[in-house]
């Protein structure tokens, strides 16, 4: 059962791999960044939540399927 209609698992995966990535990225920022840690602090926070709960979802449709 896909998570996102019309995506298949490989692609699923992949958009996790992406979310994570960007999350990733977010905390290069912060490491980086020399007047806006907070900011960046905050979109690592954010990016996180959206792809736990993605990854979240997509385990419990192959859990429930």
């Amino acid at each position: 059962m896909a998570v996102v209609p019309g995506f298949t698992f490989n692609e699923e995966t992949e958009m996790i791999s992406a979310l994570y990535s960007a999350v990733a990225l977010m905390k290069r920022y912060e490491e980086e960044s020399v007047d806006n840690k907070s900011y960046w602090m905050q979109r690592v926070e954010d990016y996180t939540k959206v792809a736990d709960k993605f990854s979240n979802a997509c385990r419990s449709a192959i859990y429930n399927a």
